[in-house]
């Protein structure tokens, strides 16, 4: 057991960190709840995504915990299984900085994205799923990118067969982030070409010249984009 703790962590770090943040995390919802049930009060304390906070107490810092928070054990375990799975092998790829660049801006992006266009102002944002969906991106772009035809090319079409499922489930079901899952996505996939620079990535994906500088510039765009339509929307903040 430790043996394999030890190689898990060698091997993926900041996945494993990040994984065990998330549980921790959890843990410390329950312990103030008192119970199993966690109340709204609970999830606001500890960070949620709130468009009150934010935009009138400037509580910018809740675009990125609320990420780390979640409902239930069911909406935690299912973000950590699969974040988990895909950060482990994107950070033995692109490497351990990346990984975690690629998934908090991910993050960022897709709860900047449920502020902007919410329709309800009393719904707290919470969950890594927008950080989830932008690794799922990321390994997309990294099976097109492949020199060769093979594993990454794998990964990528089963990573569409899931994107294809979750939009029917997220279409019929309430209370989902549409817009954290849709626009973490799009950050996740804009800022990939920028991580390629592991000696793995260099010598496994094709790498086009201007592609990374423009990633970047379109990712500052996207995060430019949000923060407008947002100080026009709540009338300048």
């Amino acid at each position: 057991m430790m043996k394999t703790v030890k190689q898990n962590w060698q091997l993926a770090p900041v996945t494993l960190t990040l994984t065990i943040g998330m549980v921790l995390v959890f843990v410390m919802q329950l312990v103030l709840s008192g119970g199993l049930a966690i109340s709204q009060a609970i999830l606001l304390k500890m960070g949620a995504q709130d468009a009150p906070d934010i935009i009138l107490h400037h509580e910018w810092w809740r675009l990125l915990t609320a990420g780390f928070l979640h409902a239930n054990g069911m909406h935690l375990l299912l973000n950590v299984l699969v974040f988990y799975y895909l950060g482990r092998i994107l950070e033995s790829a692109l490497g351990h900085w990346q990984l975690a660049a690629l998934f908090l801006f991910s993050i960022v992006t897709g709860n900047l994205a449920e502020l902007a266009f919410l329709s309800r102002l009393g719904t707290i944002g919470i969950g890594a799923s927008g950080g989830v969906f932008g690794l799922i991106a990321a390994i997309i772009y990294l099976g097109w990118m492949e020199k060769r035809p093979g594993f990454w090319q794998g990964q990528a079409k089963t990573m569409l067969l899931f994107v294809a499922l979750n939009v029917l489930f997220d279409i019929f079901t309430p209370n989902i982030g549409h817009w954290a899952h849709a626009v973490g996505f799009i950050g996740g996939g804009l800022l990939a070409p920028a991580l390629l620079q592991s000696t793995y990535a260099k010598q496994t994906f094709r790498r086009p010249r201007g592609r990374s500088s423009l990633g970047l510039v379109l990712c500052g765009l996207l995060v430019f984009a949000l923060g407008l339509w947002i100080y026009v929307r709540f009338g300048g903040y």
